[in-house]
């Protein structure tokens, strides 16, 4: 049997980790100060804090004991950000979509199957993309509790143009469901933007639109807007901005998809990745 599991060698039973009582403005502020060096996150009435750079100058909190699988949510949790830390240290030019589950988008060429069709202007900026997911497991294997990682690969739309920009170009946006595009606090350029599927817009008023939402409708800059990644409506752009080359575009998605998600190779691309991702555990 062939499993996308794994395990992390965990060498010890318990460990001391910084606490702090939680309260939510603390937990704000020391992001917004320490960010940079350390991790925070909150489990049950106290923030934990994880310094990454190691600098002892920088300690914060009191110091606790806790044990690896009796505190699993809290060693959990150390671990999910003790790998996304050191991803970031060591692939510089990757931004992770998501923390949890960890989703990043290969950055080769080759992974993205529409790149050679489309025209330069759009490449990398519309793209049809393996899209690398980890996801951090407990398991009872021979009844010892074991750590470790699990990898998925999927394809995933990217379509990286706002809606002011598309409006520029004379595309009509009404009737189009989006997206509304937030850069969350402190993770400029650590974490992708968080995309919130909003509703349909209705009107574009100068560089507004007015979308209706479930709590009316409401404004929003075309700027922070993004068409919700479906093939419809990504499909209609193409076909908008490229015609002569719409349709073969979507066509090799299908052609393709027996290839790209045959087990066997997505089984090897599985642990290649391994190799490279998870060498530090």
């Amino acid at each position: 049997m062939q499993l996308n599991f794994f395990p992390i060698n965990i060498e010890f039973d318990s460990y001391q980790v910084n606490t702090e009582p939680y309260t939510e403005e603390r937990l704000a502020e020391l992001r917004k100060l320490h960010n940079t060096t350390h991790s925070f996150f909150r489990n049950e009435d106290l923030i934990y804090i994880s310094n990454k750079d190691g600098d002892e100058n920088k300690q914060l909190g009191v110091s606790v004991n806790r044990d690896v699988f009796k505190n699993n949510e809290v060693t959990a949790s150390l671990i999910k950000h003790l790998f996304f830390r050191t991803f970031k240290d060591r692939f510089q030019n990757y931004t992770p979509v998501d923390f949890y589950p960890f989703r990043f988008f290969s950055g080769q060429q080759k992974d993205d199957i529409i790149f050679h069709l489309l025209p330069t202007n759009l490449q990398n900026r519309i793209a049809y993309k393996k899209m690398i997911e980890v996801q951090l497991r407990l398991n009872q294997i021979g009844g010892t509790l074991q750590f470790g990682f699990t990898i998925n690969i999927k394809r995933n739309w990217i379509f990286n143009i706002s809606c002011a920009e598309l409006n520029s170009e004379g595309y009509n946006l009404k009737g189009i469901d989006v997206l509304h595009a937030e850069i969350l606090p402190g993770l400029t350029n650590i974490l992708a933007p968080n995309e919130e599927f909003i509703g349909v817009i209705r009107e574009v008023i100068g560089n507004k639109a007015k979308v209706e939402t479930n709590e009316g409708n409401i404004e929003f800059p075309l700027e922070e807007l993004f068409l919700k990644k479906t093939k419809f409506n990504i499909g209609n752009y193409l076909s908008f901005i490229t015609p002569d080359k719409s349709e073969q575009i979507l066509n090799i998605i299908e052609d393709k998809r027996s290839e790209i998600y045959n087990a066997k190779k997505l089984y090897g691309e599985i642990l290649s990745i391994s190799k490279h991702l998870l060498d530090f555990i």
